[in-house]
């Protein structure tokens, strides 16, 4: 018996994903993996969605209202936010403009893919941890461990960088400066690298878990690792996290109604930042924002910066009655160069 030939949208997908993305767009392995879980959640849905294996689907399973279907089952079914929806949609439409161009007759179906648009999100406030609340966390952990030095380094780099967890995770030792100017290379989005200053105080913590580890600084292995030698994972930032705000919530009790994550560490880092007098502009390159408006984010959010603001302002007018009143014969020019 013959074995059945791949489909078109299998070998497109595999092209895509193995050759295209890395090679042809040089795109991060975040990115990759990113798209290959969205693969793997439609795959399945439009097999069971049209009653075959996951092996005989192509190109026309998947329409329009099957992926509309498909990103209705993300939100409703497995609980996604709306950026995790258009997330996975913004993989779908990748695929679809590589199908076009190897196929060119999915042009049409490809077309109708992309004209699903994106779902507009609801923009929620910032939400940050306050000076105390990160203190109380790092007061929490029992320093006189290997564990619990590594996590204070780690709790401390996180504040110092306001990193994404991932960037955390893939520093290196010979990723940082610990003489003047102290710095740690980072590797964000896109495979953009920043330099971020690093506090005294930092330092002190990453010279401490480099010596007691007996790492040399030249390494090129991960600095952050687990008990039993292996790098920490996302979850495992996410779980000791969770742990010391339960922790510093004896000291902080405002930690029990917060939910503790790691990008609330970045968040707290741009408002500290910015209390600090900080521009937004010189913050946005500190976090390794692409976009500004990203950055303008946190100029909401401060109240007691805002106040502060008001204050050094002052009132505008000290006493509207004191305007003169325009005359009828007067050119509004005139009144307005004699205010």
């Amino acid at each position: 018996m013959r074995d059945h030939p791949p489909t078109a949208l299998a070998v497109t997908l595999r092209v895509f994903l193995s050759e295209h993305m890395p090679l042809t767009r040089g795109l991060s392995p975040q990115t990759i993996l990113s798209y290959r879980d969205a693969f793997m959640l439609l795959l399945p849905f439009l097999a069971a969605r049209h009653s075959c294996a996951v092996v005989d689907l192509d190109v026309h399973h998947l329409t329009p209202d099957d992926l509309l279907a498909f990103l209705d089952h993300l939100e409703s079914n497995r609980g996604n936010s709306v950026s995790t929806r258009n997330s996975r949609l913004a993989a779908v439409h990748s695929l679809a403009r590589f199908l076009a161009g190897r196929h060119p007759e999915h042009v049409e179906a490809c077309q109708r893919l992309l004209a699903v648009p994106v779902k507009r999100a609801r923009l929620r406030s910032v939400e940050y941890l306050e000076g105390n609340e990160v203190s109380a966390m790092l007061d929490a952990v029992d320093r006189h461990t290997a564990d619990g030095r590594r996590d204070h380094a780690l709790l401390l780099t996180l504040f110092n960088t306001g990193a994404r967890v991932q960037e955390i995770l893939d520093l290196r030792p010979v990723d940082l400066q610990l003489e003047r100017p102290a710095q740690a290379r980072l590797r964000g989005k896109g495979r953009k690298e920043r330099l971020c200053p690093l506090w005294p105080r930092t330092v002190k913590e990453l010279r401490d878990l480099l010596k007691v580890a007996g790492v040399d600084g030249r390494s090129s292995e991960r600095l952050f690792r687990n008990h039993i030698g292996a790098p920490l994972t996302r979850f495992g930032v996410g779980y000791l996290l969770h742990k010391y705000a339960r922790l510093g919530s004896a000291k902080a009790p405002t930690l029990a109604q917060k939910r503790v994550h790691p990008h609330l560490f970045r968040h707290s880092a741009a408002v500290h930042l910015l209390q600090a007098g900080v521009d937004l502009v010189t913050i946005g390159h500190w976090l390794g924002h692409a976009s500004v408006e990203t950055t303008n984010r946190y100029a909401t959010v401060d109240l007691k910066t805002k106040r502060a603001a008001l204050a050094r302002a002052g009132p505008l007018v000290e006493d509207a009655d004191k305007l003169r009143a325009w005359r009828p014969d007067e050119s509004i020019l005139g009144w307005l160069e004699s205010l």
